[in-house]
């Protein structure tokens, strides 16, 4: 049975099961958003998301908020002209305008909640293996350094709590 195979649902395996490592992140997510924004700008006023949401794009998405603020619409020909590097900033836009015809407008809130939710597991993640690695790093300690085992528990005490 090839595995694309759709005669048996069963093979199909779309489950989330933990969250990527913050490198991988979803742009698809974010593209949509900021697509959505430059069809819909009138959405800038109902952000759920914030610029630390954003991995691949925060400093598009920073722009997009300060320019709507100061102009209270996003315009492509002003934003372009107004940009600090136009080619980069025109680029981006260019690539989000014709990423429309994947998105849904009407999906936009769930796609903010989505990026918002991917972010907090990231960070979670993140959060938990720089908690391993300081203790892997005082059991390595202590083995090199014949460390006493009090010694030891306070550092792994402290780093749990922290």
């Amino acid at each position: 049975m090839s595995e694309f195979d759709t005669s048996n649902l069963e093979t199909l395996n779309f489950e989330y099961t933990e969250p990527l490592p913050i490198r991988l992140n979803l742009p698809c997510l974010e593209e949509s958003i900021l697509s959505i924004l430059l069809q819909k700008d009138e959405l800038m006023k109902d952000l759920k998301v914030k610029q630390k949401n954003f991995v691949k794009y925060p400093q598009i998405f920073l722009f997009f908020t300060k320019f709507y603020e100061i102009y209270g619409h996003l315009d492509i020909t002003i934003m372009v002209n107004k940009a600090k590097d136009k080619l980069k900033l025109l680029n981006a836009v260019e690539k989000l305008w014709n990423y429309d015809c994947y998105i849904s407008v009407k999906r936009f809130d769930d796609y903010q909640d989505a990026l918002i939710e991917f972010h907090e597991e990231n960070k979670k993640l993140c959060e938990e293996k720089k908690l391993v690695n300081e203790i892997l790093s005082a059991c390595l300690n202590l083995s090199r350094e014949q460390m006493d085992l009090e010694s030891f528990k306070k550092i792994v005490n402290r780093e749990i709590e922290e």
